[in-house]
């Protein structure tokens, strides 16, 4: 009587453990499969597993960030047009003549004949994240490094200029022309206060630690230096470099301001000179500000492959506020006059893209009379 009792009490949690067993069992074998196969179909082919789970990944969240890019374009066109009425630039469409401005022009063109693409890429402006992931579409460059937090200049991107860009050999202006016309034209747009100190922090910032150093910016270092401090650079030179020395922001701004900015090496120049926006009449200008979601939506809107691109990591406003608080700090009164007065015409085309950073530019420079030239 007892075993009887005992059997009919265990009998119910006997039950449940089969149970529990049987679904276990039924999950690994047939739910488990089933969502692996839809986790799949989700992801584009590639021989890159890394690749596809990015891809997927990026998928799942793409269309919540999704920027209204035709929206946004078409305003944005307007606003191009009233900046160059205002400044009295030329909107014909007429390449440059002169052989150093017209090769400096056609090579920030890359071209994508497959996706009807243009974009102009400007230094210190994403400009490497952009033209890896073009040309890694183009087959041009290994589908790895879209993996990799750094890429190779000299080795992967530079060689590619002549392949990808205006400058390629077998283009004839009549081609260059009528890609302009009829391809999708793009550009990242960024803060110029901001741009400058980017392309001072790291290209210039560095301290010199030699007098023969091949390196271009090595070079312009020398110059500012030379130019702004010349007994204190040459008495670096009698004492055969003992101590690294340094350009400061200051003086690299006063080069800035006292050079011919048709002439500056491409990371200092004028975007507006860069990138001609009044002939070009891009069809949208992305944010710098907001790189990853402007990109992701103009991925999204021309259907482009995702699996490629290598979002960049940003920085918050804060941080970036400071930073640029601490470097125009340096600057005098009659400094970021003359600085404001040099760099206007980009920053207005800056405003009229994205007018709501007019404010913080004026409390930055403490210079009130960019209400009189904007």
């Amino acid at each position: 009587m007892g075993v009887s009792k005992l059997f009919w009490r265990c009998l119910p949690v006997g039950i449940l453990f089969i149970c529990v067993l049987f679904f276990a069992l039924w999950n690994i074998t047939v739910i488990g499969p089933m969502i692996q196969e839809l986790r799949l179909s989700v992801v584009p082919s590639t021989s890159d597993n890394l690749l596809a789970v990015r891809s997927a990944q990026t998928t799942l969240s793409l269309e919540s960030q999704n920027p209204n890019v035709d929206e946004r374009g078409e305003w944005q066109k307007k606003q191009v047009r009233a900046f160059c009425e205002k400044h009295n630039l030329d909107d014909e469409y007429r390449f440059p003549t002169t052989p150093f401005i017209r090769k400096r022009f056609f090579r920030h063109l890359i071209f994508d004949d497959k996706y009807k693409l243009l974009f102009c890429f400007i230094p210190k402006i994403g400009c490497t994240t952009m033209r890896r992931y073009l040309f890694t579409l183009q087959g041009l460059i290994p589908p790895e490094t879209a993996q990799w937090d750094e890429i190779s200049e000299e080795e992967y991107l530079e060689p590619n200029i002549y392949k990808a860009s205006f400058l390629k050999a077998s283009l004839k202006d009549e081609e260059r022309l009528r890609k302009v016309k009829s391809y999708y034209k793009f550009m990242v747009v960024r803060n110029p206060l901001e741009r400058l100190v980017s392309a001072f922090r790291d290209k210039i910032e560095k301290p010199l630690t030699s007098l023969y150093d091949p390196n271009l910016f090595e070079g312009y270092k020398r110059d500012i230096l030379k130019k702004y401090r010349a007994e204190e650079f040459h008495q670096w030179e009698r004492d055969e470099y003992s101590e690294p020395i340094s350009v400061t922001f200051s003086e690299y701004i006063w080069w800035i301001v006292e050079s011919n900015p048709q002439f500056l090496n491409e990371h200092f120049s004028p975007v507006v000179n860069n990138a001609l926006p009044c002939m070009m009449k891009y069809d949208f200008y992305a944010n710098f500000k907001q790189f990853n979601s402007d990109i992701l939506g103009l991925i999204w809107r021309q259907k482009l492959p995702l699996e490629y691109f290598y979002q960049k990591g940003t920085h918050t406003e804060g941080h970036t506020a400071k930073r640029l608080q601490h470097y125009y700090s340096q600057l005098d009164k009659e400094l970021k006059l003359k600085l404001f007065e040099k760099i206007f015409q980009d920053l207005d085309f800056y405003y009229h893209l994205y007018p709501e950073e007019k404010t913080s530019h004026v409390e930055l420079l403490q210079v009130h009379q960019i209400e009189s030239f904007l």
